[in-house]
């Protein structure tokens, strides 16, 4: 009740005065028409939902995913800190189901672009490793001018993709190998003899 009064209240004094219409616009959330003012609204994209091992099979992630921040309907949010913070090692940001032996950074490239990427060596990275549980999630600190219950996509779902095993012998090493089974089955053969 005592809303509806100081609001009545508030009414009186903006046409009384001529000015303030835009006040209670704002309290109100409609504008001078009446019409709803359309909400503002955010959302993160990533790029790629996949980090993949790097072809030379080392348990290296060279792959750098990017995660924009959009505004919609006027709103101007974005990215804490400044270009080259790594929003995990700030706090802002947590990521968890990361494979042993990498670790995860994001990276301020602008007010509304990080580079998401995995530094380091994965302790096991055959096929059987593979995960499509790591997740990323930002806090209301990651953002300013906004609070992440109006962020869509604040928690995001990724994967982590290794190659399949794969042996890669140089012409030399086949060839010695080659070699040295035919001097086994040439021996056997003479001794047979």
């Amino acid at each position: 009740m005592k809303l509806l009064v100081l609001l009545l209240i508030s009414l009186l004094i903006a046409s009384c005065t001529g000015g303030g219409g835009a006040q209670v616009d704002a309290f109100l959330g409609i504008n001078t028409k009446g019409t709803p003012t359309p909400a503002k609204t955010y959302s993160l994209a990533l790029s790629d939902g996949v980090f993949n091992e790097s072809a030379s099979d080392g348990g290296v992630i060279d792959e750098v995913i990017a995660v924009s921040l959009a505004s919609q309907n006027g709103g101007a949010a974005t990215f804490v800190g400044n270009v080259a913070d790594d929003l995990v090692i700030l706090g802002h940001a947590v990521v968890t189901n990361v494979p042993a032996g990498l670790t995860a950074r994001l990276i301020k490239q602008s007010n509304t672009i990080l580079s998401f990427s995995l530094s380091g060596t994965a302790a096991s990275h055959t096929a059987a490793d593979d995960i499509s549980n790591m997740q990323v999630t930002f806090g209301s600190a990651a953002f300013s001018n906004v609070d992440t219950g109006t962020v869509a996509g604040s928690i995001q779902t990724l994967s982590v993709s290794y190659n399949a095993l794969q042996f890669n012998y140089s012409t030399s090493t086949f060839q010695a190998i080659t070699l040295s089974l035919l001097a086994e089955s040439l021996s056997a053969i003479y001794q047979l003899v």
